[in-house]
């Protein structure tokens, strides 16, 4: 409950990226955009954004990894408005052609552009060789996209948007009972339906991942900065060693100057401009992706340092001082996640779409506090295991001392 005379609300759809296969990649982005441009059968197309912003209101539909998100945001007094568009949307979506071409343009124009982003480049098929090409490792390309069908779209609105497969959740000033009744009302036409899942065969994902360590992937591009990045599989979000593996990433590369990779790699060094790790636990999977940019000539020695500081988390303990640090570092900041009012609901659909506990989010900074350098080493060791992907996108001069690191293989785009 709120104490601001509005109500934002979020639809969460149990469909997106990570249920993606290498042949239905950008379907979830894809349906994304049709739906915020279509809009519904009662207000299609710009005559629903110009009926929220004449009540100074705000809409936005968008795919996540595991989800379809749709927010709304008014004033109170625009209620049921926002109510009515949402449960129009839900019940009768214009997935129409006009929409769907509009929408796929956009699409297609966004991974044309991808080839000027060598970043881009790196993270993608850093996940691709990670998770064999589904899910986390679904690429978007012009051959997966442009085949794709208003049909196609419906079928996933069909099989996702039912009433077992959407979380809904609101904050507001209003009673919470009228609240509920309101939208209860709004909803009823909702279509029947079950939770749908996606799977993760973790598997062939760790197969894929001690493949693929053997070798350096090198994508060459006309460009006098080189984007090194290596990376491999984490376990699923419920996963009680993701608060001591969240903690190690923060001293890895997450906590900005004062972590290993930034002194090691740009401060010490001056190698780069960039460096950082990231770790991202998702329901069935997760992926952890250390990265850094650097000049042409300087990509090998920047992956040495990169493979070397990471490496060194599962051989190492961290020290006492490393460890306050991030542990004091990462609570203190817990509550800037709960800032904004669709912050706060995206965090509750967080926990629930996820498997975890009602407590987690409470429970969150005891548990970080509760973590060990025992533990850290402990859960390195079992996270790295498997080896280490890695993937160098640059000009010529980059692909120069990379075959030290496995065999080098180098990849058309």
């Amino acid at each position: 409950r709120s104490d601001l005379p509005e109500l934002s609300l979020v639809v969460s759809a149990g469909y997106g990226k990570l249920y993606e296969s290498a042949r239905t990649a950008g379907s979830a982005e894809l349906l994304a955009r049709t739906l915020l441009m279509g809009g519904s059968r009662k207000y299609p197309g710009e005559s629903l954004h110009r009926a929220l912003e004449a009540a100074g209101g705000r809409f936005n539909v968008e795919a996540s990894w595991e989800e379809t998100l749709i927010s709304i945001r008014v004033l109170e007094r625009h209620a049921d408005l926002a109510l009515d568009i949402i449960g129009d949307l839900l019940s009768n979506p214009n997935i129409e052609d006009r929409a769907f071409a509009d929408a796929k343009a956009l699409v297609l124009e966004g991974i044309r552009r991808k080839k000027d982003s060598p970043e881009v480049l790196a993270f993608e098929k850093l996940r691709e060789l990670v998770f064999a090409g589904s899910g986390y490792g679904a690429v978007p390309r012009e051959e997966t996209v442009a085949p794709a069908t208003t049909a196609e779209m419906q079928r996933l609105w069909t099989t996702h948007f039912t009433s077992g497969n959407i979380m809904v959740a609101a904050s507001s000033s209003m009673d919470p009972g009228e609240l509920k009744g309101r939208l209860l009302k709004y909803l009823a036409g909702v279509p029947a339906g079950g939770r749908v899942d996606y799977e993760a065969d973790r598997a062939r994902i760790r197969e894929s991942v001690r493949s693929a360590a053997r070798r350096v992937y090198f994508i060459r591009r006309p460009i006098p900065q080189a984007t090194v990045v290596v990376g491999t599989v984490t376990p699923r979000l419920s996963d009680p060693r993701n608060y001591s593996l969240g903690v190690m990433n923060y001293i890895l590369g997450e906590g900005s100057f004062n972590s290993r990779l930034m002194q090691e790699i740009r401060v010490k060094r001056g190698l780069s401009y960039s460096v950082a790790s990231i770790i991202k636990p998702r329901r069935e999977t997760g992926v952890f992706i250390a990265y850094a940019q650097t000049k042409n000539e300087q990509a090998d020695a920047t992956l040495a340092l990169l493979v070397e500081n990471v490496r060194k988390m599962a051989k190492c303990p961290v020290s006492r001082d490393e460890l306050a640090w991030a542990k004091r570092a990462i609570v203190s900041s817990y509550i800037f996640e709960f800032e904004m009012p669709l912050s706060l609901l995206g965090k509750y659909i967080f926990v629930e779409r996820g498997g975890l506990p009602a407590s987690y989010l409470t429970e969150y900074p005891a548990r970080i506090n509760e973590v060990q350098a025992e533990t850290i080493l402990k859960h390195g060791r079992e996270l790295f295991q498997d080896g280490l992907v890695k993937v160098v996108v640059g000009g010529e001069k980059a692909r120069g001392g990379l075959s030290r690191f496995g065999e080098l293989v180098e990849i058309s785009i």
